[in-house]
């Protein structure tokens, strides 16, 4: 991975662990992760939920994004 792209991901990641944002982490398979990410390093991430903690192998993880509610749905009619 270049310096750059490193920079980038763990500006992120260290903004969402600052925040305690919540997110959702999409992995490679399909599953979908839901918490905070209590911390991170070069190659895991920590997702702390009610659940429990999950440590997940970054090289496992396709999309992470913060959550947020879909237009349509939720909203009042």
């Amino acid at each position: 991975m270049n310096q750059s792209y490193a920079d980038i991901q763990s500006e992120f990641l260290r903004t969402l662990v600052e925040k305690q944002t919540p997110i959702w982490v999409f992995l490679v398979n399909g599953i979908k992760l839901t918490g905070v990410v209590a911390s991170f390093d070069q190659y895991v991430l920590s997702i702390h939920s009610p659940s429990g903690t999950q440590i997940v192998y970054k090289n496992a993880v396709s999309t992470v994004i913060e959550q947020h509610i879909r237009p349509g749905r939720n909203t009042p009619r």
